[in-house]
């Protein structure tokens, strides 16, 4: 297995498990975060955890790109969005 392979398959399992952590473990989960579960919380969460989901099941699907330029774009639109979410983390 090549290390993009194994990149995008174990990215896409950790994305699936913590939303399927904040969609039926909601109030476990947003303790990780040290975030209210109240009703603006759970709706947050539910939001997080469709999010979570989604980018798990995409980034699973693309574990058999073999074109390299398509592998760097999905890696550097991913790595942006990662750093403006640690962006927007530190400075809330």
């Amino acid at each position: 297995m090549n290390n993009t392979r194994w990149l995008f398959t174990f990215g896409g399992i950790i994305a699936l498990v913590y939303g399927i952590g904040d969609l039926f473990f909601t109030e476990f989960f947003f303790s990780i975060y040290d975030s209210k579960t109240d009703a603006t919380g759970m709706n947050l969460a539910h939001f997080l955890g469709m999010t979570n989901i989604t980018l798990g099941l995409v980034i699973f699907a693309l574990r058999d790109l073999t074109d390299r330029t398509t592998i760097r774009k999905v890696c550097a639109g991913a790595a942006v969005g990662l750093f403006m979410g640690i962006f927007v983390a530190v400075e809330a």
